[in-house]
């Protein structure tokens, strides 16, 4: 259980393939790969999850009001601890772009993205199968 759900276990690798951040040509052009970590444990819908983290920073200095690696937006990603999904990404302008965003008319506080799954884990029917409570006790 632990080499699948543990600090660096399997659910870990996974979820950084699964976003393709070593080899998606966008996300490290736009946020610091360097910077993805574990945040912490968080309950998100109703799930234990882990929050991963990652800033995007960017040179804003040859713009009047900007400066070198200027915090620009943070995405946090809540992936299920136990059965390692997905369950929902949050991303949104850090506070002092949205600053110098407004110096030039720009209103980022209505652009949010975010996602959110809805998942109902009950089993089709009304219980367990026998050999599947078996299996989980034996973990």
């Amino acid at each position: 259980l632990d080499a699948l759900f543990g600090d660096g276990g399997l659910v870990d690798q996974l979820l950084y393939c699964s976003f393709g951040i070593e080899d998606n040509s966008l996300f490290p052009a736009l946020f610091d790969v360097s910077s993805l970590s574990k945040v912490s444990s968080e309950s998100k819908n109703d799930r234990n999850c882990t929050k991963y983290s990652a800033t995007c920073t960017y040179d804003l200095s040859g713009v009047p009001g900007g400066k070198k690696d200027m915090k620009i937006a943070e995405i946090n990603i809540y992936v299920d601890k136990e059965f390692a999904f997905t369950v929902a990404m949050d991303y949104a302008f850090a506070d002092e772009f949205k600053t110098f965003a407004s110096s030039y008319s720009l209103d980022l506080d209505s652009f949010k993205l975010s996602y959110n799954a809805t998942v109902d884990f009950a089993p089709a029917g009304s219980a367990l199968p026998a050999a599947y409570t078996a299996a989980a006790a034996a973990l």
